[in-house]
């Protein structure tokens, strides 16, 4: 079931879209906020995962480094 369309007057319509509008541009900010935080998450991770994974392979270099067996003189 319908309203009547004459029961609601031009400047009503006008509040409501400003109303629109106005979530709109918050609708927009929280999107684009939502949007950055997952982003920022994903590079967060990103450098955590890669950062232990240098880590890791500079600790096991460092340890075959240091490791010996050459046949050079100790100065």
């Amino acid at each position: 079931m319908t309203l009547p369309t004459g029961a609601i007057s031009s400047s009503d319509r006008r509040r409501g879209k400003n109303k629109e509008r106005q979530r709109g541009r918050q609708g927009r900010w929280r999107t684009f906020r939502k949007w950055a935080l997952r982003s920022a998450l994903v590079m967060g991770a990103l450098v955590l995962v890669i950062g232990g994974f240098l880590l890791f392979k500079g600790i096991l270099k460092i340890n075959e480094v240091f490791k010996g067996g050459g046949d050079a003189v100790a100065l």
